[in-house]
């Protein structure tokens, strides 16, 4: 008996952030129908060009955020469209509160943002200046340009966001070690 206790436990809390696994091409449709029954909920969408085409897309292709409730009137897994929750054994995890944050602000900010996959390592970089301000990453570099990757990490997933080099400073143990403009560092002393 006291497995099946322990099986069924989640580990979060009421009002705790979960990421929940949604067929491909259900996000929008269980979002509306987890708000319908009382549920805060992010589905992050962004505007994504191609050719003359712009249209919204989802930003974490086959996932949805919603506030858990310990009781509710409205159990998420019933939902269609629902697969589970991302957790360990069946339990939901929570996802935490500033990652959350991170992929909202990306979403409503307009900046061209995409889908991107997941990093574990690399330089740690804070956005000093525009609508992202104070949010951090890690940065990659692509040719002429820098996209600092934002990372949930109990959905090993992540988004990229194109950036100037003199809007992000880096932070951490390795600063010395990253080559930066002068430029760059001077606009986010």
């Amino acid at each position: 008996m006291r497995d099946a206790f322990i099986s069924t436990t989640p580990l979060c809390e009421e009002g705790d952030w979960v990421a929940v696994q949604v067929r491909l091409n259900r996000e929008r449709l269980v979002a509306h129908i987890l708000e319908e029954h009382g549920y805060e909920q992010l589905l992050p969408m962004v505007k994504a060009t191609r050719g003359r085409r712009t249209r919204e897309q989802v930003l974490l292709p086959g996932y949805v955020f919603c506030r858990y409730q310990v009781r509710p009137f409205y159990r998420i897994v019933q939902t269609p469209g629902v697969l589970r929750f991302v957790g360990i054994g069946g339990r939901p995890v929570a996802i935490a509160e500033d990652e959350v944050d991170a992929i909202r602000r990306i979403a409503e900010s307009g900046i061209s943002a995409e889908p991107w996959r997941f990093v574990r390592s690399g330089d740690r970089v804070q956005v000093c200046a525009g609508p992202l301000l104070g949010l951090e990453g890690v940065v990659v570099h692509l040719k002429n340009a820098v996209r600092v990757i934002v990372s949930v990490t109990m959905l090993r997933r992540s988004v990229a966001v194109e950036l100037n080099v003199d809007e992000i400073r880096p932070i951490g143990s390795d600063d010395a070690g990253m080559a930066f403009s002068s430029r760059a560092l001077e606009t986010c002393a």
